[in-house]
Formats: C-alpha cells, structure tokens, sequence
C-alpha cells in the first residue's frame, strides 16, 4: 500500500507538474525573449480552458464521436495563440518605453480578458468530462489511476521537449535567442525583430492555452481560474530563474511535487509550502536556480 501511494503522489506531482509548465513555459519565453512580464498570461489559460469547452461542446452536440474532443484541446491552444499575436500587436507601440508601462498595460488587459470571459461564458462553470471518462483508468499495483492524467504528463514532457527543439535547433529560435542576447545588434544584422516578437508571443500564448484546455478535463473552467495559474507560474519562474526554460521546467517539478505531498499531507498550507520553498530558493540563490536567460 506505501509503494503505491507514494507513487501516486509522485504522479500527481507529475501531472500538475506538466500543466503548470505549459502556462509558466509560455511566461518565462516571453519574457526571457521579449523582456515583458505578461501579467495577462494568466487570461490565456482561462480562454484556454473556456475555448476548449466551447468546442468540446460544439462537437458533441453535432454529434462528433469523443476521440474528436482532443482535436478541441489544440484548436484551443491555436486560437489562444493567434489571440497572444493580438495582444503583442497592442504592445509594439510600448517597446521604446519604460517596462512599467508594459506591466500596467497587460495588468489591465487581465481585468478585461477577466470581464470577457464573464460576459461571453457566465459565471457558471464548464466543462469537459467526456476525454476523463472515455480514456478511463490504468491498474498501478492493483490501484487504479486516470489515464487522462498520464496523457497531460506525456503532453508535458513533449512540450519541453519541443521547446528546447524549436529554441536550439531551428533557425527561428536561433534568431530568438540571439534577439534576447542583443537586440540592437540582431535588428542590425537584418534580423526581422518586429515579427519574432509577435512569433514568440503566439508560442507563449499557445503553451498557456494548451494548459488551460488540457486541464478542463480534470477541473471546472471557472472565473478567476487564470489569477491562481499566473501565481503559480510566476513562483516556478523566480524559481528556476527568469527567462529560463530549462528553470521553468525544473521549478514545474518543484512546485509540483510540493503541491502534490502538501495536497495530501497538508491540505491547510499547501500554499505555505510552495513559498516556503520560494522563499528558500530567493534567500541562498537570488537568480534562481538556472540564472541564465535561455539557458
């Protein structure tokens, strides 16, 4: 009975672990690449979470067979994606002034994103439990555990994966890095800054939507969700270390496993948990684990 525990524990550390990478990756690339703190972000995982329930329903009142709600989560995350563009086009004008005009840009954006939702959604919560029924349950030591859950574990590690590909061996994120090393020296050399900005903001935009539909399954689309993503994403990226991808992957896992020991152990201060070890990490490593931008 331990052993099972104790891996069910580490599972579900696991899979809070991937949904909340996917929303911290698209903060951290942001703002390791464009150098703005998106106090939005956190809208993006709500949309993300309403859109894919809009769709699922969509599809299932057409009479679309189940397996088709997947195509839902990532024309989701499209959308969300092409949404972020939007947002980062509002933004150009902002770039040659000072960052607080950014912060109180994206925070007002976040009340209205907050107030949209509101107007278009309600305030009651949505839903997609069809994907957590249909794909049903795997047997670990006679002990069952939702194989939905292990499929945002496996999105989770796919999307670092990805990731770590699209920023290191391809020529578009080559060209991101080198913009977040040196800007002016990249505008210089003919680098095309205006659209990899808004290139970057799409990616981010799209992880934080995937992560808002790829956890509706589990929970409820409710207003306000996006306030407790953004705070939890902003915790693993002073964690692992502004701008750091590698850092947003590893304060992921962080977070993640203390929530999940707190959830089970220590339900009354699960939160107190998680900021101790903020609060640890920020006293004997100010820079985060992994410093570096884009390391």
């Amino acid at each position: 009975m331990i052993p099972t525990t104790l891996i069910f524990y580490f599972l579900n550390g696991l899979f809070y672990a991937s949904y909340l990478f996917l929303v911290a990756s698209g903060l951290t690339i942001i703002l390791g690449i464009l150098n703005v703190l998106n106090l939005a972000h956190g809208s993006f995982y709500s949309f993300g979470a309403y859109v894919a329930a809009f769709i699922a329903t969509l599809f299932l009142n057409n009479g679309l067979p189940t397996p088709s709600l997947f195509m839902a989560l990532f024309m989701a995350a499209l959308l969300i994606g092409l949404m972020g563009s939007g947002v980062e086009f509002s933004l150009k004008p902002l770039y040659k002034r000072r960052q607080e005009y950014q912060l109180l840009f994206t925070f007002a954006l976040s009340f209205i994103f907050e107030d949209l939702i509101k107007l278009i959604w309600g305030f009651n919560p949505w839903t997609c439990p069809n994907l957590f029924a249909y794909m049903g349950a795997v047997n670990i030591l006679g002990q069952f555990y939702p194989s939905y859950d292990m499929f945002v574990i496996f999105i989770g590690f796919v999307s670092y994966l990805f990731i770590w590909f699209f920023f290191y061996h391809t020529r578009t994120g080559n060209l991101a890095r080198a913009v977040a090393f040196d800007k002016e020296m990249s505008s210089a050399l003919g680098v095309n800054v205006s659209s990899l900005y808004t290139k970057i903001f799409f990616i981010g935009a799209f992880f934080a939507g995937l992560g808002g539909a790829l956890i509706l399954p589990a929970i409820n689309a409710i207003p306000g969700m996006g306030s407790d993503a953004l705070g939890f994403a902003f915790v693993i990226i002073v964690i692992g270390g502004l701008g750091s991808v590698k850092g947003a992957f590893v304060g992921s896992l962080i977070v993640g496993m203390v929530r999940a020991l707190g959830i089970a152990l220590f339900p009354e201060i699960e939160l107190g948990l998680i900021f101790t070890v903020l609060v640890i990490v920020l006293i004997l490593k100010p820079q985060g684990l992994f410093g570096k931008r884009f390391e």
